[in-house]
């Protein structure tokens, strides 16, 4: 994450000049200093991540750490008391960050990491999405939909942009940009910058888009195609992508999406999976493969629809990551498999590497609040037997295979067509090591099993089942949210009783992980309360009494009663009040608007004005 948001940090430097100061940022500035965290939305390409950038910058000049995030849990492992942190997460509940269907509990993860932001003036926390997402979140959680999230809502509107605030970031974006002077003087010609202002698809990002000299390729009338451009906005990386891309970039653009159903890509896993696309290229279509064909390929995308980072997990440790340069790509390439490419995904699965690329990327389920490619009735048939055909050779990114095909086979297709090949998997299915993934797997799996009434046909035994998911070490929200949820199915509540009865040494090992976990965390779990910010020691024992209260009654769900080491824990609450009255000591800092010129009497005249257009007579040079 280190390397990830030093990466962040000096794009936003580079990007920042480029801001043009408006009503949006003075509204989000107050929204910040007033909540610690902001919801920054909009339609795509209006303006959000900039916006955030230039929020983000000002808390850096004020010594605050960027920690860019892909998903909220990096965040919680991050957060450090007494010290200046901003969170960054841009497009936080799109497609490449959050699928609230497949990633547990991320919901009451977010809502409960806000609250903690919310009460330490110390942190900040900046979140960007699209307009559409926050509404498909709420009909799909109850918790976002109660946790009150939109008070620290602000959308960037066309409208926050008048006339001269247009100009300047066409201005800016033109002065900073690559293109040759030939270009840049068509837009001091023949009043063409009001043809690019007024119109009525105006849009920063297209701004962004055809001010960039490498997506320009063999452009012969530059400005009939800033024209095209504007006219046709969602067709701006369609045309980069089927026109002036190699097939190998678009080959390994598709396979990017394939795997990147959820956060960032490992680089590693893209080079395997492209590799074995390559492969299947040569063998079916004659392919020719140059040498060093990932890295060539890589460094023709990166930076102009992919980006690249090395993440620093430690002094020896490290990995590479790939994310699309801005979600539009990404929708773009859902749309375009979505709709009349759905046979070319078809080679993309039969090419596959993963299983990933079928357990998240796709569905046979019509719906309309994630980005899975869809194959309907039509092409289901066809899709079980590439399924059944791949699985075998496909690995798995998980420690246990046998799981991820079963999950793969309950989430696309009929129990009908599965079962027998569902029991078979189980009968060959062994649990003694189980990875964090294996273990969400074998709940998803549990759940799919008790919501159909079929926990007969399960050939392992249960009781092994939960001795083993809440054996090392996992995240509270497991024990908080996941297995709680998981004993509100009765079948498995009576797997616990008949456990305590009938087999106490498994149901001993089940107990006894429960206890060690919480003797781990039990701190950790009070401290994400308000006792970080509580005014008196005696405030801070009653919350963290009642946080421990919360503990018990947790355990209790989970069939464990009165461990020692609940009865007996005492909260450190004089510590916790001292450092509550250091970290009171330092000032809450608040950012300050950025200064705007007075009103201009006559915006038209300062507009010609800025772009060297004079009343009678054009300039023959460029004003810069």
């Amino acid at each position: 994450m280190k390397g990830r948001s030093e990466f962040a940090a000096s794009k936003i430097e580079s990007r920042i000049k480029k801001f043009v100061p408006s009503k949006s940022h003075q509204n989000s500035v107050k929204i910040l200093n007033d909540k610690n965290f902001i919801l920054i939305t909009g339609s795509p390409g209006i303006g959000k991540t900039i916006l955030a950038n230039i929020l983000t910058y000002q808390l850096l000049s004020e010594d605050f750490e960027l920690v860019y995030i892909n998903e909220i849990r990096e965040a919680e492992d991050a957060y450090e008391n007494n010290k200046k942190q901003v969170f960054y997460f841009d497009d936080f509940l799109g497609a490449t960050t959050l699928d609230l269907k497949s990633s547990r509990n991320a919901d009451a993860t977010l809502v409960n990491f806000v609250e903690r932001i919310k009460a330490d003036k110390q942190k900040r926390l900046i979140l960007t999405y699209r307009t559409t997402i926050l509404n498909q979140a709420k009909e799909k959680s109850e918790i976002i939909n109660n946790s009150k999230i939109e008070i620290s809502n602000h959308e960037v509107k066309i409208e926050d942009y008048g006339k001269l605030e247009k100009a300047k970031i066409l201005y800016n974006h033109i002065y900073y940009s690559n293109l040759t002077e030939e270009f840049k003087s068509i837009f001091f010609k023949n009043l063409f910058h009001w043809e690019v202002i007024k119109h009525k698809n105006y849009n920063p990002r297209i701004i962004e888009f055809f001010t960039d000299f490498e997506r320009l390729q063999n452009i012969i009338d530059y400005k009939s195609e800033i024209i095209n451009f504007l006219d046709n906005p969602d067709k701006i990386w369609e045309k980069s992508f089927t026109n002036q891309l190699s097939e190998n970039a678009q080959i390994l653009l598709s396979t990017m999406f394939s795997i990147s159903g959820t956060y960032v890509v490992n680089e590693n896993r893209l080079k395997d999976a492209f590799e074995s696309r390559i492969n299947y290229e040569i063998s079916n279509n004659n392919f020719r493969k140059k040498s060093k064909l990932f890295s060539l390929t890589i460094k023709e995308l990166q930076n102009a629809f992919i980006h690249r980072t090395i993440k620093i997990h430690s002094e020896h440790y490290k990995t590479t990551e790939l994310r699309f340069l801005n979600p539009s790509i990404e929708d773009f390439l859902y749309y375009y498999f979505n709709s009349e490419n759905i046979d070319e995904y078809f080679t993309v699965l039969e090419s596959s590497k993963y299983l990933e690329q079928f357990k998240g990327r796709i569905t046979t389920q019509k719906e309309t609040w994630s980005k899975r490619i869809y194959f309907n009735d039509s092409n289901y048939n066809k899709l079980f037997q590439l399924f059944i055909d791949k699985s075998p050779e496909l690995s798995s990114y998980s420690a246990n295979k046998n799981l991820d095909v079963i999950v793969c086979l309950l989430r696309l297709f009929k129990w009908k067509d599965i079962e027998d090949i569902v029991i078979s998997n189980f009968n060959d299915l062994k649990i003694e090591n189980l990875d964090w993934t294996d273990k969400y797997n074998l709940i998803e799996i549990m759940e799919y099993f008790a919501k159909n009434d079929l926990t007969k046909l399960i050939s392992i035994s249960l009781n092994e089942v939960f001795v083993k998911i809440t054996e090392d070490f996992l995240s509270i929200h497991l024990f908080t949210e996941t297995l709680p949820n998981l004993l509100n199915y009765p079948v498995y509540e009576n797997t616990l009783n008949e456990m305590k009865q009938n087999d106490f040494n498994s149901f001993k090992k089940y107990r006894n992980n429960i206890i060690h976990f919480w003797e781990q965390n039990i701190e950790k779990y009070i401290k994400t309360s308000n006792v970080t910010t509580a005014d008196c020691e005696e405030e801070i024992e009653k919350i963290a009494k009642e946080k421990i209260k919360e503990i018990t009654k947790l355990t209790k769900q989970l069939k464990v009663h009165n461990f020692i080491t609940l009865r007996k824990f005492k909260f450190n609450s004089e510590k916790q009040f001292e450092e509550n009255i250091e970290a009171r000591k330092s000032k809450k800092i608040e950012i300050e608007n950025i200064t705007k010129k007075e009103l201009v009497s006559n915006e038209i005249a300062e507009v010609n004005r800025l772009f060297n257009y004079a009343d009678e007579a054009l300039e023959d040079n460029l004003p810069f």
